[in-house]
Order: C-alpha cells, then sequence, then structure tokens
C-alpha cells in the first residue's frame, strides 16, 4: 500500500483523482488544498509520494517542491498540472521533482498513467532508500569492525577507511577518503598497496612487490595475502598480515578492492623467538661432546648433533631423514632398531652398550641411552644420547691385566716364601748337647757329626745374639714361656750370614720335669729377600690401586669386602673400615636385578666386564655406576675378587 499525499486547489479533481486511485486497492490517498495544508499533512503522517497541481494560490506547485527539498524532504515528487509549457516541466525537474504529467484528454487514462508514474517513483525511491540503507550498514560494519581495513574504487581512490585503521595508520577518513593516498599509512615512499595490485588485476606483481612474503589466499578466490614488517608503525615497528580481495560488479567486471590487515607482530616475534630459541639450542647441542640424535617412529633421524654426525662420519645433511640401515652393517642395524621397537611399544627407558662402526669402518663402543618423548601433537620419538666408551674400554682392559698380573706376582712371592729348608733339633737338659737333623746342619754350615750331636755350644758359638737366644732356651725351660724366634746366624763353614726362624717347645714328665726340647728351624734368608722384593711389589700394587682414579674393591666372592681404595671411599661417602663392615649387601642395592645378573655372568665366565648397577651410599642415596669385576686366587688358592667401579654411569640411551 502507498500512501499518497495529493495537492490540488480543485476540491473536484481531488476527489475524482482520489476515489480513481484508491480504486486500485494499492493506493492510500489524503488530500490537501493548498501547499499550506500539505505541510500540516507531512508533519503528522509518513508519505510514500506527493502529487501536486502547478497553479495553486499563494504558493505554485514549483515554489512547494523547492521548500520541500530545502527543507531536506525527499519524497518523490509528480508535478500533475493543465499548463503544458516546456519551461515548467524542466523547473519542475531541476528542482527535484520525479516525474511531469501534464492533465487533460481521457480521464482513465490520465489516472491510469499517473497512478504508474507514482509507482514508479515511489519504487525508485524505496530501491534508492534500500540501497543507501544497505550501503549505511555495510559502511557501519566496516567501520565498527575491530579489523583495520580500507576500500579502493577502480580509480585506487579509497572510500572507506574505517576506524581500526585510522587507530593503527594514525590517518583520519576524512583525511584519505577521496585520495589515492593509501600508500601513505604504510609505506615512506609512494609504491602500489595489495589493494591497487588487485584492482589493476595483475597479480604477476604481487610477487614483485613482495617477493618471499605473499602467496594466493587460501580462503577467498582471486584474493592474496601478504605479510611484511613496517618499522614506521609503532615502535620498535609492527608486523601485519594483509589480504586484498577484489570487489566486482554484477558483469564479474572489478570495480574495486578491499584489503584487511592484522596486527601479528606478538605471533611473529615469538615465531622469531622460537627460531632463535631453536639456532640457541642447536648451538647448545652442538657444543656437548657427548653425540645426540632424535628419531621418528619411521626410525628416521630427526635431529643429530655435530658431535653425533663426527662419531657416524657423514654429514648432517646425509644423515637427516635416514636411518641406521642406510649406513651400519645389518647386523648393528638390526640391533639397533631392536632396542628402538623396545622403547616405542615400552615406554621404558632402555641402556645399551654395543659396537658402532662409522664411515671410516673403525668400530666404537658405545653406551647408549635411548628415551621415549612424545610432542603435543602425539608423535613419538626417541632421544638417545651415546658415550663412546672405546678408549676407556681399552684403559679398563689394560688397568685389569695390570691389577691381574700385580696379584699373580704378589701370590708368586707369597708362594716362594713358603718354599724354605727346615731342619728339626732336639736339647738334652741333662747332657747340654743338640741332636739335629741333616738339613738342620746343612742350614748351620756344619758336616752332620756321628750321631748329629753337639754341644749346645758349638752350635750357639753360630750365633751372633748368643744371650738372646740361649736366654730364651732358660725361659723356656724354666718358666714355660713360648719360644719362637728369629736370628742371624753366621754359618761355620763360612758361607753368607743366614737368617733362621726357630719354634721349640719343652716336654714334659707328669711331675713337670723337662725330658727334652724338641724345636724346628727354618732358613729364610730367601724369604726375607723375597718378602723385601714383594714388598716393593706390594707397594707398586698399592700405589696402582690407591690412585686410580675409579673405584677399586678387593672381595671375597661372598660379598665380604678386604680393601678399598681412597677413589671407593669417595665414591661410596664411607671411609674404608666402613665399607669392609658393610660389606657388599651394605653397599650394593641387592634388589637390583642386574646385581644378580652381573654375579651370574661373573661366576659363569670369570669376569663381568661394564655392568650397571645401584650403589648405595652412607647416607643413603642411591646411584648407578658401571661395574667391571673379576674372580682371581691367591697364593693359597683361595678365590678372590676384585671390583671396579665407575662413577658415574656413562649417559646411556
Amino acid at each position: 500500500m502507498i500512501s499518497l499525499l495529493y495537492v490540488d486547489d480543485e476540491e473536484g479533481l481531488l476527489d475524482v483523482g482520489r476515489i480513481f486511485l484508491e480504486t486500485t486497492g494499492d493506493f492510500s490517498v489524503t488530500t490537501a488544498l493548498s501547499a499550506k495544508e500539505a505541510f500540516a499533512v507531512l508533519k503528522n503522517r509518513e508519505i510514500d509520494c506527493i502529487v501536486s497541481d502547478y497553479q495553486m494560490p499563494v504558493m505554485d506547485g514549483i515554489a512547494f517542491l523547492k521548500t520541500l527539498r530545502q527543507t531536506g524532504c525527499l519524497i518523490p515528487f509528480i508535478l500533475f498540472t493543465g499548463r503544458g509549457r516546456e519551461e515548467v516541466a524542466i523547473e519542475a525537474l531541476n528542482n527535484g521533482a520525479d516525474y511531469y504529467l501534464q492533465k487533460g484528454g481521457d480521464p482513465v487514462a490520465q489516472f491510469a498513467e499517473l497512478s504508474h508514474q507514482v509507482r514508479l517513483a515511489v519504487r525508485r525511491k524505496r530501491t534508492e532508500q534500500a540501497l543507501a540503507d544497505s550501503e549505511r550498514r555495510l559502511q557501519e560494519i566496516i567501520h565498527g569492525s575491530p579489523i583495520p581495513q580500507f576500500v579502493i574504487d577502480r580509480d585506487h581512490r579509497v572510500i572507506s577507511w574505517n576506524r581500526a585503521l585510522e587507530e593503527i595508520s594514525g590517518i583520519r577518513a576524512q583525511d584519505i577518503l577521496g585520495t589515492t593516498d593509501a600508500w601513505k599509512a604504510f609505506y615512506p615512499e609512494k609504491r602500489p598497496v595489495l589493494a591497487d595490485i588487485i584492482v589493476n588485476n595483475l597479480p604477476e606483481n604481487v610477487h614483485h612487490w613482495y617477493a618471499g612474503k605473499s602467496g594466493r589466499s587460501r580462503y577467498v578466490d582471486d584474493a592474496f595475502d601478504a605479510i611484511d614488517f613496517f618499522p614506521h608503525e609503532g615502535r620498535p615497528g609492527t608486523w601485519l598480515c594483509f589480504t586484498a580481495a577484489p570487489l566486482r560488479d554484477g558483469n564479474g567486471n572489478i570495480i574495486g578492492a578491499v584489503e584487511t590487515l592484522e596486527d601479528v607482530t606478538s605471533l611473529k616475534e615469538k615465531e622469531i623467538a622460537v627460531t632463535e630459541s631453536k639456532v640457541f639450542l642447536d648451538k647448545i647441542i652442538n657444543s656437548i661432546a657427548d653425540p645426540i640424535f632424535v628419531k621418528d617412529r619411521e626410525h628416521r633421524w630427526v635431529l643429530l648433533n655435530d658431535a653425533c654426525c663426527q662419531l657416524i662420519g657423514r654429514s648432517r645433511e646425509v644423515l637427516i631423514g635416514r636411518s641406521d640401515r642406510d649406513f651400519f652393517p645389518k647386523e648393528e642395524a638390526d640391533r639397533f632398531q631392536e632396542k628402538d621397537e623396545i622403547v616405542f611399544t615400552s615406554g621404558k627407558e632402555n641402556i645399551s652398550e654395543e659396537p658402532l662402526t662409522d664411515a671410516r669402518g673403525k668400530t666404537h663402543i658405545i653406551v647408549t641411552k635411548k628415551t621415549l618423548y612424545t610432542d603435543t601433537a602425539g608423535n613419538a620419538f626417541i632421544v638417545g644420547v651415546i658415550r663412546d666408551i672405546t678408549d676407556r674400554k681399552v684403559a679398563e682392559e689394560a688397568i685389569r691385566l695390570s691389577m691381574e698380573e700385580a696379584w699373580i706376582n704378589a701370590d708368586r712371592l707369597k708362594r716362594a716364601q713358603a718354599v724354605a729348608h727346615t731342619g728339626s733339633w732336639e736339647y738334652d737338659p741333662v747332657t747340654g748337647k743338640i741332636w739335629g737333623s741333616d738339613e738342620g746342619f746343612r742350614i748351620y754350615g756344619m758336616v752332620p757329626p756321628p750321631g748329629n750331636d753337639l754341644p749346645i755350644g758349638e752350635i750357639e758359638a753360630c750365633i751372633p745374639e748368643r744371650e738372646r737366644v740361649h736366654r730364651a732356651l732358660t725361659d723356656l725351660l724354666e718358666r714355660d714361656l713360648p719360644y719362637d724366634l728369629e736370628f742371624a746366624i753366621n754359618p761355620a763353614d763360612g758361607s753368607p750370614q743366614r737368617i733362621i726362624t726357630s719354634v721349640a717347645e719343652a716336654q714334659r714328665d707328669p711331675d713337670g720335669t723337662v725330658r727334652k726340647v724338641v724345636g724346628v728351624i727354618q732358613d729364610v734368608t730367601e724369604r726375607r729377600r723375597a718378602e723385601g722384593v714383594l714388598a716393593e711389589s706390594e707397594e707398586k700394587y698399592r700405589s696402582l690401586v690407591e690412585h686410580n682414579p675409579f673405584g677399586v674393591l678387593l672381595t671375597r666372592p661372598d660379598g665380604r669386602i678386604l680393601s678399598a681404595n681412597a677413589a671407593a671411599c669417595r665414591i661410596l661417602g664411607r671411609t674404608e673400615e666402613e665399607i669392609r663392615t658393610a660389606g657388599r649387601a651394605g653397599i650394593v642395592d641387592m634388589q637390583d636385578p642386574r646385581v644378580a645378573a652381573a654375579l651370574d655372568e661373573r661366576e659363569r665366565t670369570g669376569t663381568a666386564i661394564g655392568r650397571v648397577m645401584t650403589f648405595v651410599r652412607k647416607d643413603g642415596t642411591r646411584f648407578d655406576a658401571e661395574v667391571s669385576s673379576t674372580i682371581f686366587h691367591d697364593r693359597n688358592g683361595e678365590r678372590m675378587t676384585s671390583m671396579i667401579i665407575t662413577i658415574p654411569a656413562p649417559p646411556c640411551r
């Protein structure tokens, strides 16, 4: 329904027009006999269109129209008059009339034409209003958007510049609308912005002006994205991500472009920080002497430090993305990947001692510790740390062999000490004579006399400390004191002085009377000489053990500890006496299954080299250390064991 105001000073004509127009059912007609009445109606009612006669008293139709337009009233206006002069029509249209219609002729045809013109005028006005409303809403959306954006037309003139863009650019919309100066918000010198390139429909120029910084938008057809740093935007500059898309008319022709911007400074700074952090971490990792690597679920290397590349003998560029099978002998590669799978499937840390053959064909002995790592996306990786223990193994073997040789030499010297000449003798206190065995007389440098006995005085004549020795014999006879002596003799045959030991006991009658003294002598001259050599050897051994950087323990197979060097005391946080008192069960965590495995291996093979087990310090702290243990026999044939402790245990994978 169209609300129509019909103004004419002829009341009859008003009635006829109202009746005809309302008969169509499309119009609601209000009439007024003058412009003055019409103004009163306009104050109180919403009118869609005004139809006015030209010739009216006081204020004619043209004056009425001018007054309306001067007050800002843009209601469609049709001049309906009996005057047919051309100048009237021109003046009406020049002052804002929508149509001009001359009265006369067939009334039916005349009012049909009038109703048609009213409909056209109202439809056009409503269309214009809808378009204006749409444009206003669009401008409100653009201007109210928190996303900085602007629009240019096909001539590169700025037709929209929202408040968010005013804020970050410092340029007010009123100062840039209608200009081609969009570049001033971003660059110190004139150059095309991304929207200019889109309007020119020259996508190849995007890469010229934004080389390495741009690409086609993933979300908008024919649009481009770019990111760049603008040192003049804020302090100390701003990173902006901008997207420009074409605006097209109904025929698909480009009539402008819209460009949106996003301040991504914070995100870009984080990316830069991550990059710098990665570079920093790479420097740290590459400064670590131990080889470090990371593998993905397909066993491919995704990270290796310099030490790892040097160990393998290949460059990082060659190794990244490849696997063990590409570089190592099949047996080694299979073993490495088998250990990988144990970690991937169980999630538990794995520690292995294994050989690794580098690109030059040299075989290293390594200990590798492998740990499972899962990133935030759920991807599983293995982080490995390698310790090349080749040199240490050689040193340990040399130390082990040296220690075994020292123990064997000491045992041999001690066994030689037990091999000595011995002789027996008896003293008769009644006759004062000494009977001696052949070996006994030989020791004294004498030829055994008939009956093998001589007066005690002849025997004691060979003893420089005769008085001490004789007093000991008297003490045995009279006081039953022990007789156990060591003294020098000058053999009767003039041979070099000898050292002998003499042990004796008195045999008494039931009443206590001494019947005789029975004794044994032993030539210990060579033993004493050997003991001197042994003492020197033992001193060397003690020096070797005491100055060894590894902890060294001398133990029994049953777990008793006989001695510990200074390094062992320092490692275990105990004195040597405390270590001996504690025994193996007091310094080793016997619940650790690796202990039983190592002891079993040593029992079966005689050695257990490079086995890791948990130790316990005096203060209760626990730590893992590598142990090498060997079984040997002392001079008495008893089984002994040595234990070498390396601490801390090498980092393993």
